[in-house]
């Protein structure tokens, strides 16, 4: 071991447990050749015999008598005492010269005693591995040789008392290495120990690309997924192909690593030596959510959870430290626009709810939600403001600017507790103004404006197709497809916004909305109405017809859009995900409801109904009449013969067994008739009584069990997904235009126009402004991340002392646990002992 890298072999030690004759042997000739050896005491035969030899030593040596060793082993008292020892653990029939043999072995190894080291098996307070490590540093020189084996070897406490002293110094290079593979072997107490000497962590594995790649194809997912691995692959790329988003890649390979890895408490380390703590957390539980989606193993996936549930209960708790030193900062720390975007939006992408409710979350979203409008306005002021919105000014309190601000002047602001609403009687003329823009940018007026524009529509849309739809287009009809037109161009408008360099991941962003699917069914719906429309009546008679059912079916869709805006209510919006779960256990439920149907449709109709022509009619009465029997309508006076008194249909007579077709037909065998009446058969009555019963009553019950255990399992979860949805809601509101539809094509044009004086030259666009990205200048962004930097350090060392009393807990109950079992036994020893003596008592008498 001539370098200072990783040794390429570990010294061989010999371990004695138990053993026997040729155990002694074994150990002389390892002596022999330089070779340590451990001895276990108390676990039987040889190893007992050379622990008695070597304390007896150790008794000489701490007497000073050392040059006696030798003598000792030549006297016969010596040997007296190392025989009775060999008949003692080996048995009494062991000859004169096998013992002799024997102790002339031990000789041996009192000779090189050095290389030997007792092992106490019954006391147990030092680990083995200790020990075997201990005598393995017998065989290396450099020091920095045994720090390598101690790392190998993950002998943390022999690193520290050994080799870390006060007369022994490592140079910082020497150290780079051991500390990179203590982080590729997840060897987490020799990488703090490293910190502690000054080491510091890297940030990539480019000087070792061999090793890391060798490392990164042996981790178990990676293996079993990943076929091909090159030099060319980082964790970057790797991450990538599983579809992790762009925006969690900002990180160092080292921080990576720890996270594809899954070495949680390797990630601890490296997130307290890093800046931008809370941000790491967030991307590492975006990482580690995205891979449990696109990595089928069970196993994986199941550590994946409980890593995903780690990272998210931590970032909560970064927050929640933040949040209590200092709100406003915290909120701007959770908006404020670093190179990978914001933070509430990597958590938001990964779905993170519990992040998003967190109050920090919510009550940022609530200023975004009312803008420039202070909180203590009253409802009443608003509803007169949104009606004679002119008045505004004059009517409701406006907050004062609030831009970013330094650390030290907020917490100014905060201690001196500075009001920052207002509302004065006398106002200017260009402040007059100013505020009415601001009223009409708040997101919450544009919702309310929205609102009242789609039932508008709705209005609009149900009078023409209630007692204005006819052939000919009308004015009104005009205005509806300008409306809907607006419509398109404003969803147009939300896809190019949307924060992707990509077409394709816009789209992609786009349609995982459910409600932006719906606006597109909804708005295809409506085109294909048009469409069928226009066409004239001599060319296709039926066409009109059809789009009058067409757009009939569109305006329920319209409609229900409507129910998308419940979502920001605190009651209403709980409920609408309660029903949306709901929903998805009531179409399992109708799978198993079908086979039931279809099953005493078909059976029933063939009873009642026999030789009917297929066609489409067919479907729908062998369907229709087993559906409403569900709902009550079980017409018995049908299936029981008593609806037609002129029967055409004739009992099936055993004489039709024999006929062909034809012959079938002809003689009137069950044959069918214009008249539709049913046969007279007394099976059907039963097998729709039990059908009923089935249906009604069985599945009844089960529905509503469904139902309940549904919602007893959402409820603790429902709040938090309702602030998520309330975070898509505002987000979607904030970067409306100010006017509602039809107007908004106004601000459609004026953003059209803007964008072509902004981006004359490529790359030259700035981006969409945002209430939910806080853009920073330099000196900004240094004295927010050093405020989070003090404050995650804070966290952790907090984090980190109840982790330690949490683990001194443990073994504090583990120990009485252990010292309650130990009386228990000693009791029960005492009840044998006394049962024993009373035994031998009773038969001397």
């Amino acid at each position: 071991m001539a370098s200072d890298k990783k040794p390429d072999s570990i010294p061989l030690v010999c371990v004695v447990l138990g053993g026997g004759t040729d155990t002694l042997k074994t150990v002389k000739e390892a002596v022999e050749k330089g070779t340590p050896v451990v001895i276990v005491k108390d676990s039987g035969r040889a190893a007992d015999v050379l622990s008695f030899v070597y304390e007896k030593c150790q008794q000489h040596e701490e007497k000073k008598e050392i040059e006696s060793i030798q003598r000792a082993t030549t006297t016969d008292l010596w040997a007296e005492e190392v025989a009775s020892q060999l008949r003692v653990k080996f048995g009494g029939d062991l000859s004169c010269s096998d013992i002799k043999t024997y102790v002339g072995y031990i000789e041996v190894c009192v000779e090189n005693i050095h290389l030997l080291s007792i092992f106490n098996l019954e006391r147990g307070s030092s680990n083995i591995d200790c020990a075997i490590l201990n005598a393995a540093l017998l065989k290396v020189n450099r020091e920095i040789d045994q720090l390598w084996l101690a790392l190998v070897l993950d002998g943390i406490d022999i690193a520290k008392e050994k080799l870390f002293t006060d007369g022994v110094n490592f140079e910082k290079s020497q150290l780079d290495d051991l500390m990179l593979f203590a982080i590729l072997n997840n060897r987490v107490a020799f990488v703090k120990l490293f910190l502690e000497k000054g080491v510091r962590l890297p940030t990539s594995f480019r000087n070792e690309e061999t090793l890391f790649y060798e490392e990164l194809y042996q981790i178990p997912w990676v293996k079993a997924t990943v076929k091909t691995m090159t030099k060319e692959r980082t964790t970057e790329s790797l991450l990538k192909d599983f579809g992790v988003k762009r925006n969690v890649l900002y990180l160092d390979e080292v921080f990576l690593w720890s996270v594809v890895a899954m070495h949680k408490q390797l990630a601890m380390v490296l997130l307290s030596e890093r800046e931008e703590a809370l941000y790491l957390v967030v991307a590492a539980h975006s990482i580690s959510r995205t891979l449990m989606q696109k990595v089928p193993d069970p196993e994986f996936n199941k550590k994946l959870s409980e890593q995903i549930t780690f990272y998210e209960e931590l970032a909560v708790g970064l927050l929640s430290e933040y949040y209590l030193y200092d709100r406003r900062t915290s909120m701007q720390l959770i908006v404020a626009e670093f190179g990978f975007g914001t933070i509430l939006n990597v958590a938001v992408q990964a779905d993170n709810r519990n992040f998003v409710a967190h109050p920090a979350c919510q009550e940022h979203l609530t200023e975004v939600w009312t803008g420039k409008l202070s909180d203590d306005n009253h409802l009443f002021r608003l509803l007169t403001a949104i009606f004679c919105p002119f008045v505004a000014p004059l009517l409701l309190k406006f907050r004062d600017n609030t831009t970013f601000r330094s650390v030290s002047a907020a917490n100014d602001s905060s201690a001196t507790g500075t009001n920052n609403s207002s509302r004065t009687s006398g106002i200017s003329c260009d402040a007059y103004f100013k505020k009415i823009f601001y009223f009409f940018q708040a997101p919450g007026i544009k919702f309310s404006y929205n609102l009242l524009s789609h039932l508008a529509f709705l209005l609009l849309y149900g009078i023409i197709l209630l007692t204005d739809f006819y052939p000919t287009i009308g004015i009104k009809e005009m205005i509806l497809i300008a409306w809907v037109a607006t419509l398109i161009i404003e969803e147009i408008r939300q896809i190019i916004i949307i924060d992707e360099y990509c077409i394709r991941q816009k789209l992609y962003n786009y349609i995982t909305d459910i409600w932006n699917i719906m606006d597109v069914i909804t708005i295809v719906t409506f085109l294909s109405g048009m469409i069928l429309r226009f066409i004239p009546v001599s060319i296709c008679g039926q066409c009109f017809y059809a789009a009058r059912i067409i757009l009939a079916l569109n305006f329920m869709m319209f409609s229900f859009r409507i129910i998308h805006v419940f979502s920001i209510h605190r009651e209403l919006g709980p409920k609408l995900v309660m029903i949306g779960k709901m929903v998805i256990d009531l179409f399992y439920f109708m799978i198993i409801l079908l086979v039931f149907i279809t099953a005493y449709g078909i059976t029933s109709h063939v009873i009642l109904y026999p030789n009917q022509p297929l066609n489409i009619a067919l479907a729908r009465d062998v369907l229709s009449r087993s559906w409403w029997n569900i709902f009550g309508e079980l017409g018995i006076d049908e299936v029981s013969g008593e609806a037609c008194d002129n029967r055409t249909v004739l009992p099936y007579a055993e004489q039709c067994a024999s006929m062909d077709a034809n012959e079938f037909s002809s003689n009137g065998c069950g044959d069918y008739k214009a008249d539709k009446c049913p046969a007279i058969d007394w099976l059907v009555p039963i097998i729709l009584a039990i059908y009923v019963l089935v249906t009604n009553i069985l599945f009844l019950n089960l529905l509503i069990a469904m139902s309940s255990d549904a919602f007893s399992n959402i409820k603790e979860h429902i709040n938090v997904i309702w602030k998520m949805q309330r975070y898509h809601l505002v987000r979607e509101y904030e970067s409306r235009p100010m006017l509602p539809p039809p107007l908004i094509i106004l601000a459609h044009v004026y953003l059209f126009i803007r964008y072509i004086i902004r981006c004359q030259n490529p790359g030259s666009c700035p981006k969409y402004a945002s209430k939910l990205r806080l853009p920073l200048n330099v000196s900004e962004e240094n004295d927010l991340l050093n405020w989070e930097n003090v404050n995650a350090e804070e966290y952790l060392r907090k984090r980190d002392s109840a982790d330690k009393e949490v683990t001194d807990k443990n073994a504090s109950d583990r120990l009485d646990l252990i010292l309650s079992q130990q009386e228990e036994i000693s009791k029960r020893l005492m009840q044998l002992e006394k049962q024993v003596s009373t035994l031998k008592e009773e038969k001397a008498g």
